[in-house]
């Protein structure tokens, strides 16, 4: 039985694979592929007076916010096609940040317009697992606009990746701008550090303009050398129907605990914490050094040591490593303990190590997108110290879920994250980056691990003011990223791009 599963479990991939190999067949034949482009403005809020928060006074080169055009805000019918097919590159068939953004105008645009869309596999891998874990109604359409086909001379082209995949690219993908010269090209890109690569700015340069998620990267990439008059902000959307606080909820803990007998059990409530006194901190992420997660592991063991009222839920994968996650956190979680006995001038011993484990869960268990509503329903808040951000799709699809979020005060977040619908970490300051292609030449923020300690205890000693931040999160989600909302600011981007072609000579 089990080698005949097996073999049906291939059948099953086997169908998703073929189903999607208009995805990845263009990926050595890139100039069957061609282009895409897509805009939209909008700056969220900032937090002045805060390390790392962007004024929005400072976007001189913004358009005006979308409330201005209060026809395509309210209206409730499909928004007329423009007069181009809108191609768009991007990492579809692949769970990462790009991929999901991808995804989401598409359904946006789709959600409120008849435009013509066309899209293909570009910048990334395709991942079967992901694949086979996709919506059957998403996967159909993503597979029929994957068909289409359009004119080169009527259409606008969007570059959705990271620029050494642009053309010409530096590894094997499809050629965005393709070889066939469209009306546009937009470039869609984003950096998490204080810079942006140099070698990115010059490919940037190549695209008719650039769009960014947020404020903080018109700053950084202004800096580098961008024209800022060929900067647009463009906000991501998230699925605020699915991601909701209304729903099923997944059973917590996904996995065992990082220690098999640690003192708060299998299920991480101890022998006498009632469940509705507990509180259930969840963390998203790859693992890696930008995630912040030794700060995460220090914070989390030094606020919540001996006790069991707290958990800590890391859901997350590996990323370009082969290192064992759990006896890496077990390595940091105990540095943290002796750091915490020896500050009190108490002995280190396994014993006291072992009394004082706090309650925390690693779980590399592969969640399927359709399940992580449910897993944000089942935290109580979000947090993620990282060094810095793009936007932070995980802390806007917990926002949406009702979730406070507990997350770096710098780069992305700032847009979104105030301290009514969350709890921003202060930082200590920019540090230069440890290793990697960028180390001594760039810098990133060093969240406060004090601070954060604070915020988690204060967060699990508040629960109704936890909530009403819970509360305000789900609307600034809503307000700021819901897919009707962004989808008419991506379509009034490209209705900017169409009047400028028409007014050039380049569109009848």
């Amino acid at each position: 039985m089990a080698g005949r599963r097996g073999w049906v479990s291939l059948f099953v991939v086997g169908l998703h694979l073929l189903a999607w190999s208009w995805v990845w067949t263009g990926i050595s034949r890139s100039d069957d592929l061609a282009k895409a482009p897509w805009p939209v403005i909008a700056s969220g809020p900032s937090i002045p007076g805060t390390p790392g928060a962007v004024s929005s006074a400072a976007l001189t080169t913004v358009e005006p916010q979308p409330e201005a055009n209060s026809a395509l805000s309210q209206s409730t019918t499909l928004l007329p096609p423009l007069g181009f097919t809108v191609h768009w590159f991007a990492p579809f068939a692949s769970p990462s940040g790009y991929g999901s953004e991808a995804r989401a105008y598409i359904a946006a645009l789709r959600q409120v317009s008849r435009l013509q869309l066309r899209i293909s596999q570009h910048g990334d891998t395709p991942d079967p697992e992901f694949v086979a874990s996709l919506d059957s109604e998403q996967e159909r359409e993503l597979a029929a606009l994957a068909r289409t086909t359009s004119d080169p001379d009527e259409t606008v082209v969007v570059c959705h990746s990271e620029p050494g995949a642009w053309n010409p690219p530096r590894y094997e993908t499809s050629l965005c701008p393709p070889a066939e010269e469209p009306l546009y090209v937009v470039g869609r890109t984003m950096f998490e550090t204080d810079r942006v690569p140099y070698e990115w700015i010059e490919r940037c340069r190549t695209m008719d303009e650039i769009w960014v998620p947020t404020a903080f990267h018109v700053e950084t990439f202004a800096r580098a050398g961008m024209d800022r008059a060929r900067l647009r902000v463009v906000p991501e959307a998230v699925d605020t129907a699915r991601f909701s606080p209304g729903g099923p909820a997944l059973a917590l803990p996904l996995t065992a605990p990082l220690l098999i007998d640690q003192p708060c059990g299998v299920s991480g409530l101890g022998p006498a914490q009632p469940a509705p006194l507990h509180t259930r901190f969840l963390s998203v992420f790859k693992w890696e050094p930008r995630k912040g997660w030794p700060l995460l592991l220090r914070a989390f063991t030094r606020a919540f040591a001996g006790s069991c009222r707290a958990s800590l839920h890391i859901v997350t994968s590996r990323f370009h490593s082969s290192a064992d996650l759990n006896e890496l956190a077990q390595t940091h979680v105990r540095a943290a303990l002796v750091e915490y006995l020896q500050e009190r001038g108490r002995r280190v011993t396994s014993a006291q190590i072992r009394a004082l484990w706090p309650s925390l869960f690693v779980s590399q268990r592969f969640v399927p997108d359709g399940e992580m509503p449910q897993l944000y329903r089942a935290a109580d808040v979000f947090v993620l110290p990282s060094h810095g951000e793009g936007f932070g799709r995980p802390h806007v699809e917990a926002m949406a879920s009702g979730l406070p979020v507990m997350a770096t005060n710098w780069s992305g977040p700032t847009a979104y994250m105030t301290r009514d619908n969350g709890y921003p970490i202060p930082i200590e300051g920019l540090v230069p980056l440890p290793d990697g292609p960028f180390r001594g030449r760039h810098q990133w923020a060093m969240p406060n691990v004090t601070a954060l300690e604070a915020l988690l205890l204060e967060a699990a000693d508040n629960a109704e003011a936890r909530r009403q931040k819970g509360v305000l999160a789900r609307q600034a989600a809503d307000v700021m990223y819901s897919p009707a909302r962004v989808g008419r600011l991506v379509y009034s981007e490209l209705r900017r791009i169409e009047a400028r072609l028409r007014r050039d000579g380049d569109l009848a």
